[in-house]
C-alpha cells in the first residue's frame, strides 16, 4: 500500500490499519465456520448412510492404505464400528493395524 491507499498509516508497524488485522481475523473466523459446517455435513452424511453403504467406503479406504480389500484381512468387528458410527477411515485404519498385529 502506498501513502495514498485508504487504511495506510506511517505511524503504524508496516503502515496498516487495526481493520487490516481485524480482516485477517474474520477471515479466519469464516474458515473455522465452513471447516465446522463442513465436519457437520460429514457426520449427517455417515448417521444417514446403511451398514452395507458404510462398509463399502471402508473397503474402499482399506484399499487405498493397504492395497487389499477388507475381506482379504482378518475377521473385524465392523458392526461395531457401524453402530459407534466410527468414521469408515478410522475403522479401515484399525482393521489394517489388526491385521499387521
Amino acid at each position: 500500500m502506498s501513502a495514498g491507499d485508504f487504511g495506510y498509516d506511517p505511524e503504524l508497524p508496516g503502515g496498516f490499519q487495526d481493520a487490516d488485522f481485524d480482516m485477517r481475523e474474520l477471515e479466519e473466523a469464516g474458515r473455522r465456520a465452513a471447516d465446522a459446517k463442513r465436519r457437520a455435513d460429514n457426520r449427517a452424511k455417515l448417521a444417514a448412510m446403511s451398514f452395507e453403504e458404510w462398509r463399502a467406503c471402508v473397503d474402499s479406504w482399506v484399499v487405498r492404505l493397504a492395497g487389499v480389500s477388507a475381506d482379504d484381512l482378518p475377521d473385524w468387528n465392523y458392526a461395531d464400528a457401524y453402530a459407534e458410527r466410527e468414521h469408515p477411515k478410522v475403522t479401515a485404519r484399525a482393521a489394517i493395524r489388526n491385521a499387521r498385529e
